[in-house]
C-alpha cells in the first residue's frame, strides 16, 4: 500500500535527518499520502485533496517530529 511506504520513508528521513528541514520532490500520489497524514485526512479521501503540477507545501516539525496521525 502506497501510504505505508509513504509512512516508511517519512520515518527514515525523520530520524536520519532531526530537526532539519527537508525538501520532498514526488508524484501527487506521495505528496497527497503526506498532506492526508499531516491533516488526519481519511485516506479515502486522498483524491479530494487539490494539488496542481509544481506544487508546493509546508509541514511543520512539532518537537522534531511531523506532525501526523499514526500510521495507517
Amino acid at each position: 500500500m502506497l501510504v505505508r511506504r509513504v509512512c516508511a520513508a517519512r520515518d527514515f528521513w525523520q530520524k536520519r535527518y532531526p530537526q532539519k528541514n527537508l525538501l520532498i520532490v514526488s508524484h501527487a500520489g506521495v505528496l497527497r499520502s503526506l498532506v492526508a497524514l499531516y491533516l488526519a485526512t481519511p485516506l479515502n479521501q486522498l483524491l479530494r485533496i487539490p494539488l496542481s503540477y509544481a506544487s508546493t507545501f509546508f509541514l511543520p516539525l512539532a518537537d522534531g517530529k511531523w506532525l501526523s496521525r499514526p500510521d495507517p
